[in-house]
């Protein structure tokens, strides 16, 4: 049965109830993998002992008879946790995957549906292809509805990844995707596309701009998917579908700030010090802001741009105030934004798609500016047969066009010094199941043997 045909079907099936869910992730201990525990904390008297003897040299201050003293303050107790944490990582050596269970068509529906059971039975398939961690997403929304239930739910899903030893990047906040609109309705995209033509809301720039990303796609490969249409809908909706943003763009000032920080402490108060969180990503794709591409030259408003500069910032400031010893991130769409950006970053992460020379180019640069840095760099997007902006967008969806782009690109990944996390699992509800490499019922696809064969033997290599 074709793809398109499998996931119709599977959307149609019940889900069933949930389990009970596990509280406390300090009963268990850390699981058995690969970059985690090599590396024992140091006793924070030798940090107080080697500071103080590597400030006397730098300084010239004598250690032996000569009565000079010099008082220094040695590394804080948090400061020293965070570096240990970061040093404990073999991040060279993460492959993982972006996880989104089948029964969800955004973040939002992870956790407000969220199903113990097939969680479970899913994110084992990222352990059994070979992988060794997830990229796990979060929600706002979720959460002011949910409250401690949202967070009991993702700490639950923690306890599973635990038992398949899988660790987890935890993104916070999403910039990708359309805010909800209480007057949006459902149509396939091809007469959403006619729609926005007519509309006198987008100038000519835009229509053109528009047809050039989507008219191939939304009367071929993408004319029978459905989006969501309202009247100040950004036409960025015939490629996001049902993804939301978290929290939105219109809640991204100060005056979101204290409820949102409520979200952030909840969370970590929970989560702190969790053995299988590699890092925070505080924000996927902040280049998104303005809620996707506004125009061929314009993808976020100057005043949009500072007003999520200035939402990271604080957020930044809060988390280390707060909870210092936890490793953070943000989610940047390119390299050169993350590095723009990476004072706000303990591990500098960013996202590359595209063929094996592109991959190759991005993973230099990236390894330059780790030594340049002395910061840990990871990539959490990647490896997907993603062809937006084609004018042909839709034609890797097939089994053998992604089975040829892993081919492709899965060597240069393996062989990467920079660890990585691929998008593309289990096919679910949300905007791009044809990047999938899983049925539901854990039928794979050609890609998944693919890479499940590569993984192993790279595991295998000396």
């Amino acid at each position: 049965m074709p793809i398109r045909e499998r996931l119709a079907l599977h959307m149609k099936v019940a889900l069933p109830k949930d389990r009970p869910l596990l509280r406390d992730h300090r009963r268990i201990a850390s699981c058995d993998f690969p970059f985690r525990g090599r590396v024992q904390p140091r006793p924070r008297t030798f940090s107080k002992i080697v500071g103080s003897l590597l400030l006397m040299v730098l300084f010239g201050v004598s250690v032996s008879g000569s009565g000079a003293s010099f008082e220094t303050a040695a590394p804080s107790e948090a400061a020293t946790a965070l570096q240990d944490k970061i040093a404990r990582t073999e991040w060279g050596k993460i492959r993982g995957a972006n996880f989104i269970p089948s029964y969800a068509s955004n973040t939002y529906e992870i956790w407000r549906n969220y199903n113990h059971d097939i969680f479970d039975n899913e994110v084992k398939l990222a352990q059994e292809v070979g992988y060794n961690s997830v990229r796990l997403w979060l929600n706002y929304a979720a959460f002011a509805e949910l409250r401690d239930e949202m967070v009991d739910r993702v700490d639950d899903a923690m306890h599973i990844l635990a038992r398949h030893h899988l660790h987890a990047v935890v993104v916070l906040f999403d910039s990708c995707g359309i805010r909800p609109q209480p007057n949006a309705k459902w149509m396939p995209a091809s007469e959403a596309f006619d729609e926005f033509q007519k509309a006198s809301r987008f100038t000519a720039a835009q229509k053109a701009f528009m047809a050039a990303l989507f008219k191939n796609y939304v009367h071929g490969f993408g004319a029978h998917t459905l989006v969501l249409v309202g009247p100040d809908t950004p036409f960025m909706t015939l490629l996001w579908q049902n993804w939301q943003s978290t929290p939105g763009n219109d809640r991204l000032g100060p005056d979101w700030y204290p409820q949102l920080e409520q979200y952030v402490d909840a969370i970590f108060t929970r989560l702190k010090d969790n053995p299988n969180i590699l890092v925070w990503d505080l924000m996927n794709e902040p280049e998104f802001a303005s809620e996707g591409f506004l125009g061929p030259d314009l993808l976020i408003t100057p005043e949009m741009e500072k007003t999520r500069d200035a939402f990271l910032q604080h957020f930044h400031e809060h988390i280390k105030k707060k909870f210092p010893s936890e490793v953070m991130g943000i989610g940047w769409a390119t390299l050169e934004n993350a590095k723009k950006y990476s004072d706000w970053a303990d591990v500098v992460t960013f996202h590359i798609y595209g063929d094996a020379g592109q991959l190759n180019a991005a993973i230099r640069n990236a390894r330059e500016f780790k030594e340049k840095s002395n910061k840990q760099i990871l990539i959490t997007e990647t490896l997907a047969n993603w062809d937006f902006g084609k004018p042909d967008f839709g034609a890797m969806a097939t089994d053998e066009a992604q089975l040829a782009h892993y081919r492709d690109v899965l060597p240069v990944l393996v062989q990467s010094p920079i660890g990585w996390i691929g998008w593309g699992m289990v096919i679910s509800r949300d905007f791009d199941p044809f990047t999938d490499i899983f049925y539901p019922n854990g039928i794979p696809r050609p890609a998944a043997l693919y890479l499940e064969r590569t993984l192993k033997t790279e595991a295998q290599a000396p």
